[in-house]
């Protein structure tokens, strides 16, 4: 085998080599940011998820609401002034 061609042959197979190195870190980098979108996507769904239950909270957390259900559903109502007892000790 001829020195120069051992030489040619070396340097086409590391111009292969780094030729699918670079389709497979293109690839890699292709699959990584079309996970990053999908994480993405799932951050934004899970901020409308966040926005909904802040407002749901708000609603049922409201005082004339649990006023409300205090009075209808369990019979409780605030004390007359004259019902107060103040103890001290």
């Amino acid at each position: 085998m001829n020195h120069s061609f051992a030489v040619v042959l070396a340097w086409w197979i590391v111009v292969l080599a780094s030729a699918i190195a670079v389709v497979y870190t293109r690839h890699q980098s292709r699959e990584l940011f079309s996970e990053l979108r999908g994480f993405e996507k799932k951050i934004d769904e899970l901020d409308v998820d966040w926005s909904q239950l802040q407002l749901e909270y708000g609603t049922w957390s409201m005082d004339a609401r649990v006023d409300d259900i205090a009075r209808r559903d369990l019979k409780m109502y605030a004390p007359d002034f004259h019902d107060v007892r103040i103890i001290h000790r």
